[in-house]
């Protein structure tokens, strides 16, 4: 028998108390370790310690997209991230690695390898193609194309 776990989202403005609450229902039972906006606000990003990373429709909760690959065994709290345009989902790996995904349609892309250790972080400027990502160190990486 599988077990269904939830979560009760509540979206707030500020000041004004919750624009939006829906239901979350997972198969597993999944630690976030963050949760990040695209930068024109339609879609939330949820990255695990259980090695996926969830894209929801941040108006009506709908999964949009389920992410894995990366490696994480240990179940560290590892940061996933939109690109500034939101066509890339970025997502730190105990290997060291950063992970890519195309948004839309989930493909992985090319694996950005740097660290020694597990990237717990990984962060996108809003208006360039820049990306830092750490785990006892930081990268920038700069998109070229």
């Amino acid at each position: 028998m599988c077990c269904v776990h939830f979560v009760l989202a509540y979206l707030y403005v500020c000041g004004q108390g919750p624009f939006i609450r829906f239901k979350l229902e997972f198969e597993e039972d999944l630690d976030f370790a963050n949760i990040k906006f695209s930068f024109d606000g339609k879609l939330m990003l949820l990255g695990t310690a259980q090695g996926c990373v969830i894209a929801l429709d941040s108006f009506s909760g709908e999964v949009f997209k389920t992410y894995r690959g990366h490696a994480n065994s240990q179940q560290l709290p590892l940061a996933a991230c939109f690109t500034h345009d939101a066509d890339t989902v970025l997502s730190g790996s105990e290997d060291g690695s950063v992970w890519r995904w195309s948004t839309q349609t989930g493909e992985p892309l090319p694996v950005l390898t740097a660290h020694a250790g597990p990237v717990r972080v990984v962060q996108c400027n809003p208006t360039r193609k820049l990306v830092a990502s750490a785990c006892s160190v930081t990268c920038l990486w700069l998109d070229d194309e």
